[in-house]
């Protein structure tokens, strides 16, 4: 049987981009992306009592728009493979 990816193997894969994944009803970006998604967004950045940053929207196609808009690479991921994307500019230079 072929291992799932995992948040982190995106990552790897793709340091240069923002990685949303549906998680329930949201798409949620943690650590380094979360902070530029948040920021990008005007979303509020949680961060977990393990010091781990997180934030999301429920909205895949604002998000794409907003994110193309700014020309951001980023990748959308549901049931581990990628749905969406847009190949732009570094979101964290």
């Amino acid at each position: 049987m072929a291992r799932v990816p995992t948040y982190r193997d995106f990552e790897n894969q793709f340091p240069n981009y923002i990685i949303l994944q549906k998680e329930g009803f949201m798409y949620t970006a943690h650590g380094r992306s979360a902070e530029v998604f948040a920021y990008a967004m005007d979303y509020k950045l949680v961060k977990t009592d393990e010091g781990l940053t997180f934030t999301g929207g429920p909205d895949p196609d604002k998000i794409a728009r907003v994110l193309k808009a700014q020309d951001y690479n980023f990748i959308i991921v549901e049931n581990h493979r990628i749905v969406d994307g847009h190949s732009g500019r570094d979101p964290f230079l």
